[in-house]
């Protein structure tokens, strides 16, 4: 049965600037007992979206600050079969055009003006199940300390950040973190710590960074496609058992340190490679006209 909540907790408020009124909203998502977890999708246009945990027991807390009239945040929500679900749209009828993004991007165009500014707070107390999609302008998410079940990160044509700070990672096993990226960036630190059995990034036009720090690490697949844009993945510990697979083409560009040799076509190891060791990344990907490459990263 499907039973439907809007706004829980909305408020809305007329700030005087020296120029135009500011818009700040407020929103709030209480929890719901009859839920086992929470699943959260959110879309942003364009602007800054910060994704950062908190101790508040609210699941889902939500701060803006916009000068767009056109910009009206929707958020919905539902349970449908034991789970809440939340919907939040930061709609903007204004906001760039994928032809305005193409151009910026490859041929030095203005850069995007300041946008909507948006904070979403996630709580240590919940369980979550993550869908973040951008479209434009930036976005910086850190997923320190939370208990994610699943995650899928699509940075569209934005800039965006994902990242777990130092001893506070994902404090569930995750089944599967999928990073999307078109025309856009989109940077992945110490992904290791999402506990992610499978990790899925797809590569258009744009540029991933996907890292993996020295800290303890469990099996992971990695299934990567690369377009014309470039995937780099940054390895911090060398005694890290890696098998890499590929499947590429004659206008793409790969490169590996020196230490990985290939021990049959097209399927590459590193001089720590165990097979069925526990913490073995093991690693398919395709590579049509893009660029992939393999480094030791000293840490910071």
């Amino acid at each position: 049965m499907l039973r439907r909540n809007y706004v829980l907790c909305a408020l809305s408020l007329m700030v005087a600037g020296p120029s135009l009124a500011q818009i700040q909203k407020h929103f709030s998502v209480e929890s719901e007992e009859s839920a086992e977890h929470l699943s959260l999708n959110l879309t942003a246009p364009s602007g800054t979206c910060y994704v950062v945990p908190t101790t508040n027991p609210k699941p889902v807390t939500i701060y803006g600050h916009t000068n767009n009239q056109q910009t009206t945040p929707r958020l919905r929500t539902n349970i449908y079969r034991q789970v809440h679900v939340v919907n939040v749209d930061f709609e903007n009828t204004q906001a760039e055009s994928i032809s305005t993004t193409v151009t910026r991007r490859m041929f030095g165009g203005a850069e995007e003006e300041a946008g909507d500014l948006y904070k979403v707070y996630l709580s240590e107390y919940e369980q979550f199940e993550l869908n973040l999609i951008y479209d434009s302008g930036e976005a910086f998410i850190d997923l320190s300390g939370l208990s994610v079940d699943r995650c899928k990160v699509n940075a569209g044509n934005a800039d965006v950040k994902v990242s777990y700070m130092e001893a506070y990672g994902n404090q569930v096993k995750m089944d599967t973190f999928m990073a999307t990226v078109d025309l856009g960036t989109l940077a992945i630190d110490r992904i290791n710590m999402s506990h992610a059995r499978h990790i899925i990034a797809d590569v258009g036009f744009g540029e991933m960074v996907m890292g993996f720090d020295a800290q303890e690490q469990n099996a992971s697949q990695v299934t990567a496609t690369v377009g014309a844009g470039s995937l780099e993945v940054q390895l911090e510990n060398p005694t890290l058992p890696v098998i890499v697979r590929l499947h590429n083409s004659p206008l793409c560009k790969v490169q590996f340190p020196k230490d990985f040799e290939e021990i049959k076509e097209d399927v590459w190891i590193n001089s720590a490679y165990r097979e069925n060791a526990s913490d073995l990344l093991s690693f398919d990907v395709e590579v049509s006209m893009g660029n992939l490459m393999f480094l030791y990263q000293d840490p910071d």
